[in-house]
């Protein structure tokens, strides 16, 4: 999560201002996963204890989501 836009993960410890927002981020990993049939998943870091607004667990929704996509786009050859 420490990659994400701070506005996003206000309470996480690793901020850097010049991340990419989850939007961002998801629309890579749809990217990712349509175009390579072999990617897979590696996880997510931790969503911190203290998540004001839910933003960080929105944020998580949306890259999970982003890579769902990504593999329904995929075509499979037989």
């Amino acid at each position: 999560m420490g990659v994400l836009d701070p506005r996003e993960v206000s309470m996480h410890v690793n901020k850097v201002s010049s991340d990419p927002s989850s939007e961002e981020l998801a629309a890579l990993l749809e990217q990712i996963f349509a175009l390579y049939p072999k990617a897979t998943p590696i996880g997510f870091a931790t969503i911190p204890p203290n998540d004001p607004g839910a933003w960080s667990i929105a944020a998580l929704k949306r890259m999970v989501i982003g890579a769902i996509k990504g593999v329904q786009k995929r075509t499979t050859k037989r």
